[in-house]
């Protein structure tokens, strides 16, 4: 079972983001206390797993093969968001939450767009800046890019500190896109994460 990192930042106490590098090695922590998963246990409040699929194009719901899923686990530091995700490629992506329950490919207006369905990162602020999962000045959906492993596989969960309910984000969508994100719109906009690779609906 995963192990969750906790870090002291300024004096405040709180769930690190894992800070990962596009290399096998295990991100770098610093001032880190390891909790195991009965600890923190004692310290998380509702959780939800959700269904994350490759995208396509081919079906109506845009939704292509199942390659596992995230469980998102409340916690009085924002959510933990766990991924168990296979048939990835090694590397780091971005990760956001979308504004709307839907992974169709094709727009409003048509447009055949893999993923378009799902609009774009959650901003209920209306703030039209990328800036990171820790920047409160910017989308509410940004999160910390997911980190897939040489062997395809997803070893750390991440942390979105200003998320601190499911409910926040209900009825919205992950999307796991093909690129990094550098968390600014500068100088691709929304990070440069490119094309939407994979996504699922976020559902209670």
């Amino acid at each position: 079972m995963k192990k969750f990192l906790i870090m002291i930042i300024s004096a405040t106490l709180a769930l690190s983001v894992t800070a990962c590098t596009p290399s096998d090695e295990k991100p770098e922590m610093i001032e880190t206390e390891t909790l195991d998963a009965d600890k923190v246990e004692m310290l998380t409040g509702e959780t939800l797993e959700v269904d994350m699929y490759l995208l396509t194009a081919d079906t109506e719901d845009g939704l292509g093969e199942k390659i596992g899923t995230i469980t998102l686990i409340e916690t009085p530091f924002g959510l933990i968001l766990s991924p168990n995700l296979t048939k990835l490629p090694h590397g780091e992506f971005g990760f956001h939450v979308h504004e709307n329950p839907s992974l169709g490919a094709k727009s409003a207006s048509g447009q055949i767009s893999i993923g378009s369905q799902a609009g774009g990162h959650y901003d209920p602020m209306n703030t039209k800046l990328h800036l990171g999962p820790n920047n409160p000045e910017g989308h509410f959906g940004d999160l910390p890019a997911i980190y897939v492993d040489a062997n395809g596989e997803t070893p750390f969960a991440v942390l979105a500190p200003r998320i601190k309910k499911i409910e926040d984000i209900n009825n919205k969508s992950f999307m796991i896109h093909a690129k990094n994100d550098n968390y600014s719109d500068t100088p691709l906009p929304l990070g440069g994460s490119g094309s939407r690779m994979a996504g699922g609906i976020i559902t209670k």
